[in-house]
């Protein structure tokens, strides 16, 4: 015998949409489990959690974004069009560039406490804390300027 398909096709999105109104019904995250890169450039097992998150920022902070064609167009961060400028306007656009590429991920809610300091003339040291799902996570990421004379 042949399945009854003359009923409502519909019927079975109700049963879905049920489910949030079901008290029992609970939605889980899973840990972001992802490979463990390494400062030697390598993989070296897994990481999750607050340290998958610091190395998300760290990956992130450290891509050009719109450069490479493996990552979607949003993601990375600005930062060729600042060489050459002088240090105090870059230092002025470092922590709205920092904020549109991080907030970019779903795990990262806010930056605060963002601070800039020199690092000679072609470098910055930026300091911020995320706060993120995974908590707030202190981030310590050196940018290098090739800027011109402040």
């Amino acid at each position: 015998m042949l399945p009854d398909t003359t009923g409502d096709p519909l019927a079975d999105e109700d049963i879905i949409d049920g489910i949030d109104d079901d008290p029992s019904f609970e939605l889980q995250s899973y840990p972001n489990k992802t490979y463990r890169l390494l400062n030697n450039g390598t993989i070296g097992g897994y990481v999750d959690g607050t340290e998958a998150v610091r190395q998300a920022i760290h990956c992130i902070l450290n891509t050009e974004a719109g450069k490479h064609l493996i990552y979607e167009e949003n993601y990375g961060i600005e930062l060729e069009d600042l060489y050459g400028m002088p240090q105090e306007f870059v230092i002025s656009e470092l922590q709205m560039r920092f904020e549109d590429a991080l907030l970019q991920d779903e795990r990262i809610q806010s930056l605060n406490d963002f601070t800039v300091e020199r690092k000679g003339k072609k470098a910055v040291l930026c300091n911020f804390i995320a706060d993120t799902t995974e908590g707030d996570i202190e981030i310590e990421e050196e940018v290098t300027l090739n800027a011109g004379d402040a």
